[in-house]
């Protein structure tokens, strides 16, 4: 993920008293700390298209970042996609630098991870914002 998004996906969780509340600052881009406490939040981007106009760039980014929200159970897992979802859906503004003008989330997705023992709720946030 480039360092601007992923500073500006950051700000923008952590800008939400509601989420700050239940995870403090852990959102995390990529992966998660080996020693992570839960409940956490993942994020890491899947797509990034430029698109064009007349020959040119437009300046946007077309971006699809995964965003996990990890948790001890189902229903703790869906309070924190809640709050991520407050945080996130149909916002617009500058974060830490980073122009965004638009994101749209579809989700959440329901898993378990074996693995760790916790539950997920995933969203597919489409991040428009604009290169520096």
């Amino acid at each position: 993920m480039s360092s601007t998004l992923h500073t500006g996906v950051y700000s923008m969780l952590q800008a939400e008293s509601t989420l700050t509340a239940l995870v403090s600052t852990r959102c995390y881009p990529l992966l998660l700390p080996q020693e992570v406490t839960y409940p956490a939040v993942r994020f890491q981007q899947l797509t990034g298209e430029r698109p064009g106009a007349m020959g040119g760039d437009v300046g946007l980014v077309d971006s699809i970042v995964m965003v996990d929200c990890y948790a001890d159970d189902i229903d703790a897992a869906h309070t924190l996609a809640d709050a991520v979802r407050t945080a996130m859906q149909r916002k617009n503004g500058t974060y830490n630098g980073v122009e965004i003008d638009h994101v749209a989330l579809e989700g959440p997705i329901d898993s378990h991870e074996p693995e760790i023992e916790k539950y997920r709720a995933s969203f597919n946030a489409r991040i428009w914002y604009r290169e520096s």
